[in-house]
């Protein structure tokens, strides 16, 4: 899987108004991919998690809180 971050994708996207970014600071999937995200998509909401859970096994409440107000 190819795991590189070019720095023009968010170009190729079309515009997302309602974007959410979870992530966990010491997930095993470096949380420096989810600030370049973040950069790249001024437009979405980035949420940083202190805790290692990749799946969010306990659940995500703000997740679906999220989910409710769009």
């Amino acid at each position: 899987m190819d795991q590189s971050r070019p720095d023009s994708f968010a170009n190729l996207l079309p515009r997302i108004s309602s974007l959410y970014l979870y992530h966990s600071r010491r997930d095993p999937v470096v949380f420096t991919h989810a600030q370049h995200y973040a950069k790249q998509l001024p437009q979405a909401v980035t949420r940083a998690y202190e805790g290692d859970d990749h799946y969010f096994l306990e659940g995500l409440p703000e997740l679906v809180d999220d989910i409710k107000r769009i």
